[in-house]
């Protein structure tokens, strides 16, 4: 048998002889009630215990019989610790250190994404680490918590965490060079989306040559070209997630010395 650790739980111990039930014990503690129903039959109500499994003693006027772990109190599971959120495109990634059962196997976890104010069961049931959170808007900050579910119920709620779903970025737009002396500027534009990522750095690239600069404004100069040779480039984004797809490649240019 088991029981909530608050008591109150009505239980049924069978057995023969129980007339003149004197006192009921869990570990150390008696029974808040004795109903006596029949000499084969009692019903017990739990009193408050820790939580864990203890014997369960039956004095009577003709003796005791003790089971050993006959009941097990259990409670509501402790919160999950440890969090450790990872965006990705409409989703999060969550790590947890796992909450106490508590008594109770988990049975599942709930997550909220708004601090608390509402709460939703994974489906389907899960206890593992970690969980993925879906159906979630790129750009935007949720405050991410988790709760552990046993026969109890909804445990604590862990602390929560901030965390901004997001994906790569666009491709940079209107990729533009400029001809120098052994060198190109290139101007472009920024991508038509940043994945809801800040953008951390563009990655610019020669063709030929694979000359590269990188800046994390919208021109960068390529140096190390030959005069007279002909290069077109192209344009990459980088924001926290990851680099996004190449741009179409620019104009082309050749490098040249400055006449006088």
């Amino acid at each position: 048998n088991n029981g909530l650790a608050e008591g109150d739980d009505y239980i049924n111990i069978t057995g023969t002889n129980l007339g003149g039930v004197t006192q009921v014990l869990f570990g150390d503690t008696d029974a808040a009630n004795i109903i006596e129903m029949d000499a084969n039959n009692l019903i017990v109500v739990t009193p408050a215990h820790a939580v864990g499994t203890v014997d369960v003693k039956v004095v009577t006027s003709s003796g005791d019989v003790t089971v050993p772990n006959g009941f097990t109190f259990y409670s509501t599971p402790s919160a999950p610790t440890a969090l450790k959120a990872t965006p990705a495109d409409r989703q999060v990634s969550v790590a947890f250190t796992k909450a106490n059962p508590n008594g109770s196997p988990i049975t599942n976890y709930e997550y909220t994404t708004n601090g608390g104010g509402t709460w939703k069961a994974f489906s389907p049931a899960t206890t593992n680490s970690p969980v993925t959170i879906n159906g979630l808007t790129n750009g935007t900050a949720y405050r991410v918590g988790l709760r552990a579910v046993n026969e109890a119920g909804a445990g604590k709620a862990s602390t929560f965490v901030t965390v901004t779903p997001a994906t790569a970025p666009g491709a940079p737009r209107n990729v533009t060079a400029t001809p120098l002396n052994g060198a190109a500027k290139v101007s472009w534009k920024e991508p038509a989306s940043n994945g809801g990522s800040e953008i951390t750095e563009y990655t610019i690239k020669s063709n030929p040559s694979g000359k590269v600069c990188t800046t994390a404004g919208l021109t960068c100069t390529v140096t190390g070209l030959t005069n007279g040779k002909t290069y077109t480039f192209t344009a990459v984004a980088t924001n926290n997630i990851d680099t996004g797809p190449t741009s179409a490649p620019s104009n082309g240019v050749t490098p040249r010395t400055t006449p006088g």
